[in-house]
């Protein structure tokens, strides 16, 4: 998941709560270490929980072998993250932006 802000971290959250390999990448070094040992807090409906799951600072800390990855991030960052996602996603992977428009 490239971004754990509101929406992204929620994803993340309940992704890695179903048993999924999860690993996030956020703005800062310390964010990402906080998320690492701190986890990722969520209130709500379906109850309060805390996850903690791998996290990096920058889209090229992630490794290339990826199945899926999901954008969480604001509109205007989309296309800087999708670029660099590109070039280290496995083939086959879901999450691929085969353009460089956004339509």
């Amino acid at each position: 998941m490239v971004g754990a802000g509101a929406i992204g971290g929620i994803c993340a959250g309940w992704i890695k709560n179903a048993g999924y390999d999860v690993r996030v990448v956020v703005r800062t070094p310390d964010h990402a270490r906080q998320i690492m040992e701190e986890g990722i807090r969520i209130t709500g409906i379906k109850g309060d929980l805390t996850i903690k799951m791998d996290a990096v600072s920058r889209v090229e800390d992630m490794d290339g072998d990826r199945d899926m990855v999901l954008l969480g991030v604001k509109a205007t960052e989309m296309m800087e993250a999708a670029e660099k996602l590109n070039a280290g996603l496995k083939p086959g992977a879901i999450g691929g932006f085969p353009s460089k428009r956004v339509l």
